[in-house]
């Protein structure tokens, strides 16, 4: 028997990096998980992987900067497995190719600056926002706030 067995996780940034490893991890462990990213590819990798190892897993593509992307993804978990247990807010906008938010005030964009703060902050709301009630019809849950940076 798994520690999270029974259980359903949300990791975002879930194709790779720490966010990849965490889903293993967690599947490992016995969760149902949903993996959400901007990187189809990653995901959908990351999921198979997950899958051939005899977990369960699927994929859903994720802008953590967007509201109606957050209630999709919250909405996707609980149709596929009836519950959210776990969400894991580990997306971050660099490690997808946003690169144009790098740089000193002078350099970067105000617009490249609202998009980095949408997907460092605002996505923590949004991930709560959708995620609580969730939990709440459970009796509990948790919510792990991180962000990592998968590079070359």
């Amino acid at each position: 028997m798994g520690r999270f067995d029974g259980r359903v996780a949300i990791v975002t940034g879930g194709g790779l990096g720490i966010g990849g490893a965490t889903a293993r991890r967690l599947a490992g462990d016995g969760a149902m998980v949903l993996i959400a990213d901007i990187d189809e590819h990653a995901g959908e990798t990351n999921a198979t992987q997950i899958r051939d190892a005899g977990g369960d897993a699927a994929f859903i593509r994720t802008d953590v900067a967007s509201g109606s992307d957050l209630q999709a993804m919250v909405s996707a978990a609980v149709g596929r497995w009836g519950r959210l247990d776990i969400l894991v807010q580990n997306a971050y906008g660099v490690a997808t190719g946003h690169q144009e938010a790098l740089g000193s005030a002078v350099d970067v964009e105000e617009a490249a600056w609202d998009r980095g703060m949408a997907v460092l902050t605002k996505a923590l709301y949004l991930g709560a926002k959708y995620a609580v009630p969730e939990m709440e019809k459970n009796g509990a849950g948790s919510i792990v706030n991180l962000a990592s940076v998968h590079g070359p």
